[in-house]
């Protein structure tokens, strides 16, 4: 009796210390005017040119549900973010363009 509640502790203090980190952020895309990077469920987006920061957080919705058509999110002088079923594209004043699919990322100029 005495040894299960011993192992019961070590357990639990295992779950706590290594279930309670959070990934680190992963740099998708890093340019002069541009940073782009994930965090789990988050997409952290940060303008250089207006230094203003944007989180985009992903959520699974069914089929039925979502609208048709691209929906544009935010739009600035310095940036335009808009999202069609799961795509996220990014265009930027300076004619850069990034297409984030999923956990992949691709620029076109």
């Amino acid at each position: 009796m005495r040894h299960s509640k011993i192992i019961v502790a070590i357990a639990a203090a295992c779950l706590l210390l290594c279930g309670c980190q959070r990934a680190a952020p992963r740099t998708l895309y890093d340019g002069e005017s541009l940073k782009v990077m994930q965090q789990g469920k988050k997409t952290i987006i940060h303008d250089m040119a207006t230094n203003k920061e944007y989180v985009l957080i992903r959520n699974r919705v069914r089929k039925s549900e979502i609208k048709p058509g691209a929906k544009t999110l935010i739009k600035t002088d310095s940036l335009t973010i808009s999202t069609e079923s799961g795509t996220t594209t990014i265009k930027t004043s300076d004619g850069l363009v990034l297409t984030i699919e999923r956990n992949k990322i691709k620029a076109h100029q």
